[in-house]
């Protein structure tokens, strides 16, 4: 099962943005559409903290479905963002 980042996908990355009042950036092979059925989602949020994570970790696309039984596809990364490199970025 693909998922592509569409329309819906970006609204839920931003709603998860708005909710912690931070930027999401969206990094790796979904950013630069090179991505397959296994990829996971990587996203970088600068100076994120344990309680915002526990917030809006299973609003982003990739979160774990109990419906599907779907595992968690979603890697949080801590490091800067590399600007040379694709992303997407999405504000609140």
């Amino acid at each position: 099962m693909e998922i592509e980042i569409d329309e819906g996908g970006i609204l839920r990355i931003r709603n998860a943005a708005m909710r912690i009042n931070k930027t999401i950036y969206l990094v790796g092979s979904r950013a630069s559409r090179t991505h397959n059925a296994f990829s996971d989602f990587d996203y970088i949020i600068p100076t994120i903290n344990s309680k915002e994570w526990h917030k809006i970790k299973n609003s982003l696309p990739g979160a774990k479905s109990l419906i599907d039984n779907l595992p968690n596809r979603i890697d949080l990364l801590k490091v800067e963002i590399d600007l040379t490199r694709p992303y997407i970025k999405v504000n609140p």
